[in-house]
């Protein structure tokens, strides 16, 4: 018979986002870890299975509602001079406002990670390709509408696109302050606009 949980899993896997991004990978201690996310060692090892594991849940996770918070914005078929400066101003925020300048999660595990970890790498460039497929859909979208302008590729368009916008969670992991992320945004906003 299977024992049940005594903890909520959401919420102890949020939780352990929340370690990760703030503290890094290298820095986490499975003790302080599970102590963080309200559970024992041994609910740890016997849910996750090890550090790795839960880093790899949680930055997951923490990719594919990132994405959906885009999907659901290309939903509404915004114009790019109304989704733009929105999208960048929503990033902006998010990665400033977070406690001790942590900046954007995905940026720290590419840094931190991806270069000695396959499988962080592999879950990283996943997300920034689909990322990018469908923001090339939407732009090659007002590209045949005549809202953006057909002299650069779509998919050109989405790579710096994303670019520009993780390059504010480094600014903001810099702080550097607000007129480094608003010339970003300036600069970006000509290329799509």
């Amino acid at each position: 018979m299977a024992r049940t949980l005594e903890f909520d899993p959401d919420t102890a896997l949020s939780r352990a986002t929340d370690y990760f991004w703030l503290h890094g990978y290298e820095a986490t201690h499975i003790r302080e870890l599970a102590e963080y996310m309200g559970i024992s060692k041994s609910s740890f090892y016997n849910t996750y299975g090890d550090k790795h594991q839960v880093y790899i849940v949680a930055l997951s996770n923490y990719l594919d509602q990132e994405y959906l918070m885009l999907e659901r914005l290309h939903e509404t078929n915004p114009t790019p001079v109304e989704l733009l400066p929105s999208l960048f101003s929503n990033v902006s925020e998010q990665f400033s406002e977070q406690a001790h300048l942590r900046g954007s999660f995905m940026v720290n595990a590419a840094v931190e990670r991806a270069p000695h970890d396959p499988e962080a790498r592999s879950v990283v460039a996943k997300h920034f390709e689909r990322f990018a497929d469908l923001l090339a859909d939407y732009f090659a979208f007002h590209q045949q509408n005549g809202i953006v302008d057909a002299e650069h590729d779509p998919r050109m368009l989405a790579h710096s696109l994303i670019s520009n916008l993780y390059s504010l969670g480094v600014l903001a992991r810099l702080d550097l302050g607000l007129d480094a992320r608003e010339n970003v945004v300036r600069a970006a906003m000509t290329l799509f606009v």
